[in-house]
C-alpha cells in the first residue's frame, strides 16, 4: 500500500503541474487578447504566473497584480471568477489535500468552496484510497482541454450591479434567452439543480440562436456566420455540454477554416467520450441527433 501511494501522489503531483500550466497558458491568451495594446507580453505572462500561483496558494513574493485599480487587475478579477478557473484551482487544492493524506483539511474545505455540483462525485474518483494513476490523468487531461477550450473563444465578459460575472449579450441573444425561459416556466426543478438548470437553459438558448442564424441569418453569410460563433462559444463557456463544440466546428468549417474546425471537431469527440450525460442533458440533446454528429465528426478528423 505504501508504494501504491507514493505512486498516486506522484501522479496528483504531476497533476498539479499540468493543471497549473493550462491555467497559466490560459491567463496568458486571455490576457493577451484583451490587453496587448495596453501591457508588454511580459507584463502579462508575469501577471499570469503571480495569478495562478496565488490560486493554488503557492509562495509568492511578487505584487499581487489584482490589487492594483487598472485594466490589468479588472480582467484577471474577471478570469479568476469563471467557474471553469475556479474549478481548476479546486483540482489543486484537491490534489493538495490528497498528497498529505487527507490531513490538510483546509485544502479540502477551499476545494470543496470552488466546485461545481460533481464534487462528490470528483472526491470518490481522486480518493487516495480509492484511485489510480489512470484516473487521475483523465481527470486532469479533461480539465485541461476544457480550459483551453475556454480560452480559444475569446469570450467578453462583465460584471452585473450584484458584482457577479455575466456575458454581454446582444438583443437577439438576449430575447432568444427570454422565450425560451417562457418555454420552460413551470417545469418543476429540484433546488439543488436550479443553477445548474438556469445554466442549461441559458446555453441552449444561444445554440438555438447561433445555429438558426448561422442558416437563416438575414445578414451576409460572413456577418451570419460571425454572430454564430459568438453565441456558441457563450454557449459552451456557460454550460459545457460537447454538442456545442459540434456546432462551432461546424460553422468554422463554414468560414473555410478547415484545420481549425478538424481541431474542433476533434476536441468534441474527446469532450464526448469523457462526459457523463445528466437528466438536464438529455432535456437539451432532446432534438440532437448525437450519434450523427459523432459519426460526422468522426469522418472530420480521419
Amino acid at each position: 500500500m505504501f508504494w501504491g501511494k507514493k505512486k498516486l501522489k506522484k501522479s496528483y503531483a504531476e497533476g498539479l503541474t499540468a493543471i497549473q500550466t493550462s491555467l497559466y497558458e490560459v491567463l496568458v491568451s486571455i490576457l493577451q487578447d484583451e490587453l496587448s495594446n495596453d501591457y508588454s507580453d511580459f507584463e502579462l505572462k508575469e501577471a499570469a504566473a503571480i495569478t495562478v500561483n496565488k490560486l493554488g496558494l503557492r509562495p509568492e513574493d511578487r505584487p499581487d497584480p489584482t490589487s492594483s485599480s487598472n485594466k490589468l487587475a479588472n480582467s484577471l478579477s474577471n478570469i479568476k471568477e469563471l467557474t471553469m478557473i475556479k474549478e481548476a484551482s479546486a483540482l489543486i487544492f484537491l490534489f493538495d489535500y490528497f498528497i498529505s493524506d487527507k490531513t490538510d483539511t483546509a485544502r479540502y474545505e477551499k476545494a470543496k468552496k470552488l466546485s461545481g455540483p460533481d464534487f462528490e462525485n470528483i472526491m470518490t474518483l481522486l480518493d487516495i484510497d480509492n484511485t489510480s494513476a489512470h484516473k487521475i490523468r483523465s481527470i486532469v487531461v479533461a480539465m485541461s482541454n476544457k480550459l483551453h477550450e475556454i480560452a480559444s473563444f475569446g469570450i467578453r465578459f462583465k460584471k452585473d450591479k450584484k458584482g457577479d460575472i455575466s456575458f454581454e449579450f446582444t438583443e437577439e441573444e438576449q430575447r432568444e434567452i427570454e422565450n425560451t425561459f417562457k418555454l420552460f416556466k413551470g417545469y418543476a426543478v429540484h433546488p439543488e439543480y436550479a443553477e445548474e438548470m438556469k445554466s442549461a437553459i441559458t446555453a441552449f438558448s444561444l445554440s438555438t440562436y447561433a445555429l438558426t442564424t448561422a442558416k437563416l441569418g438575414i445578414e451576409s453569410k460572413e456577418t451570419n456566420l460571425h454572430k454564430a460563433i459568438s453565441s456558441i462559444s457563450k454557449a459552451y463557456s456557460i454550460y459545457q455540454l460537447p454538442i456545442f463544440l459540434y456546432d462551432f466546428a461546424s460553422f468554422l468549417e463554414q468560414e473555410g477554416k478547415f484545420d481549425e474546425a478538424k481541431n474542433m471537431h476533434k476536441k468534441f469527440l474527446d469532450s464526448h467520450l469523457n462526459y457523463n450525460i445528466g437528466h438536464i442533458d438529455k432535456i437539451l440533446l432532446a432534438q440532437r441527433d448525437l450519434e450523427k454528429a459523432i459519426k460526422v465528426a468522426q469522418s472530420k478528423v480521419l
